[in-house]
């Protein structure tokens, strides 16, 4: 016994979130399957982080589902295996990728298994799987419109950028984003010299009334010769393949204390000749911003190695109903509580 938990707590290196299942399964002795009454899976968050020199931390729990005795009977049997399945795609912030953020502190899951809180009897885990299984969305397409006013432009060319904030549900590692810019012609030339498509993070914490901003490129893709391929009212399109090489990319997260997003930053410098006073604007527009990768599956399978013994919680039982090794335990602590008060 001396076990100061009731469950079992599980570190998950990476996690996707998005249209995600988790299902488990526990095997147990047979004897004792029905001495759980109820059983509690929920996910904490941890935030830490090295602030003038002192370290903060911050937990926060972002999922809990619990199972009562009746909810069991369905899905335990009398082989001593006990399964669960959560559907967590409603419940889950949307999030891509994480990594422990050495430099400034950390950003921790964990999986927590519960089973009849506050116990004294002590269950053996035979053997524990869990899997995650993911179906990613489809990406919706949009439209957004970037006006440029000629009359503020001091020569007849710049540079147009706009930020796209991204909800990391619809990119993930691996995948390509497609982006289409599209320059609208009739209202006078528009010569696009070559378009940056980037993928930028904004890391904003906050030590006491002000907000400390860092920003930092995870990866970029640029097209250049635009000029032969703008032919009319052609649009050129540009991929970007989310990649995280150097382990940078952390999810959206907006605590009271520390704020990440993430952006997919267009950058077009441009050119602009023969232009009619009739049309003050030109616009630039970005058509499309989607992920290539649909509906790819991602199967997760984690393999944890878990404490042998689960704590349960007192069961209203006659003596004669006690298995041996409960009243084998009892034994043992009655003598040990006898040696302590003889030694005192």
């Amino acid at each position: 016994m001396g076990s100061s938990y009731s469950g079992v707590q599980i570190a998950i290196d990476k996690f996707y979130y998005a249209e995600e299942l988790v299902s488990g399964k526990i095997l147990i002795d047979k004897s004792k399957i029905n001495a759980i009454k109820n059983l509690i899976i929920r996910i904490r968050g941890q935030v830490s982080l090295e602030i003038e020199g002192e370290s903060v931390q911050r937990e926060f729990c972002i999922y809990e589902s619990k199972l009562e005795e009746e909810d069991l009977v369905t899905i335990r049997n009398q082989t001593g295996v006990i399964e669960f399945e959560l559907q967590l795609s409603n419940n889950l912030p949307p999030s891509v990728y994480y990594e422990q953020i050495k430099s400034r502190g950390g950003l921790q899951y964990q999986l927590e298994v519960e089973l009849n809180p506050d116990g004294i009897f002590d269950l053996e885990i035979l053997r524990k799987n869990l899997e995650i299984r993911q179906s990613m969305p489809k990406v919706k397409e949009f439209s957004l419109v970037k006006e440029l006013k000629l009359e503020s432009l001091f020569s007849n060319y710049g540079t147009l950028s706009m930020d796209v904030n991204v909800n990391e549900q619809q990119f993930h590692i691996g995948q390509t984003a497609e982006v289409t810019v599209f320059a609208d012609n009739t209202l006078g030339q528009v010569d696009i010299d070559y378009i940056t498509v980037e993928h930028v993070q904004e890391i904003s914490i906050k030590p006491s009334h002000v907000w400390i901003s860092e920003v930092q490129l995870i990866n970029s893709q640029a097209i250049t010769g635009v000029k032969a391929f703008q032919k009319y009212q052609s649009p050129i399109k540009v991929f970007l393949t989310i990649t995280d090489p150097n382990h940078k990319l952390k999810p959206n997260l907006h605590l009271g204390f520390l704020k990440i997003q993430n952006y997919i930053r267009i950058s077009t410098p441009f050119s602009i000749f023969q232009i009619d006073p009739k049309f003050p604007k030109i616009p630039i527009e970005i058509c499309k911003l989607e992920s290539k990768c649909l509906y790819q599956s991602v199967n997760m399978i984690d393999q944890v190695k878990l404490p042998k013994k689960f704590v349960l919680k007192p069961v209203v039982l006659k003596l004669d109903d006690l298995d041996k090794d409960f009243v084998e335990f009892k034994t043992l602590r009655d003598v040990k509580n006898l040696l302590n008060h003889v030694r005192k």
